[in-house]
């Protein structure tokens, strides 16, 4: 019902001022719902730069909700938004609704791979969400993106979890091993075909 009632507040042919829409748009986040995302959806078009950014963050917030019917709108926007804030925040909600919706990989693959967009910053964070989908959906592609030479990848080894180790090797960050990414997952294919049914046993 709420949500309902911030229809006229974060419409921009009905709210004149972009701060009320903005906060609008804030406030339908955290309310939640299926028709807070509904209302979402037209904040997302509005023309002021910071009612679109607070638009996609409430979407981030709803991802707990999992709904696919998020991830249109965010598309949209990825594709077709002109402000290089707007697109981020686009592909920071995708990456957590990915969390919920494993649909979500084959549309951050598909703009990462079409050649649209050319800002590497976005497609950074479309490498960084596609790591977040459920079930590993989007591991594949991240795999893939390591003939982008626009994009890098790197690899930092620790062995202890302190500030001096972690700082010494994000200073000399190595090389992703892709050998090593294969025959870890020849391991975990192993395990499970092998591992689980031989487990019982030696117990």
């Amino acid at each position: 019902m709420a949500a309902l009632l911030l229809v006229h507040a974060v419409s921009d042919s009905l709210e004149r001022s972009s701060a009320v829409r903005a906060e609008a748009a804030t406030q339908l986040g955290e309310i939640g719902g299926r028709q807070a995302l509904e209302t979402l959806g037209i904040a997302i078009c509005d023309r002021n730069v910071t009612v679109r950014i607070r638009a996609l963050e409430g979407v981030r917030i709803l991802r707990k909700i999992g709904t696919a019917f998020s991830v249109i709108p965010l598309e949209t926007v990825l594709r077709n938004d002109g402000d290089l804030g707007v697109r981020l925040a686009a592909a920071d909600a995708l990456g957590e609704v990915g969390k919920k919706e494993r649909s979500v990989a084959g549309v951050l693959g598909s703009v990462l791979t079409s050649g649209t967009e050319r800002n590497v910053s976005v497609r950074l964070e479309i490498v960084k969400s596609l790591g977040l989908v459920r079930d590993k959906a989007g591991l594949t592609l991240t795999t893939a993106m390591h003939s982008d030479p626009d994009l890098t990848i790197r690899r930092i080894v620790f062995n202890e979890i302190t500030p001096d180790a972690i700082r010494e090797a994000v200073k000399h960050p190595g090389d992703i091993d892709l050998p090593k990414v294969r025959a870890q997952k020849a391991r975990r294919v192993v395990d499970r075909l092998v591992g689980y049914n031989l487990s019982p046993l030696l117990w």
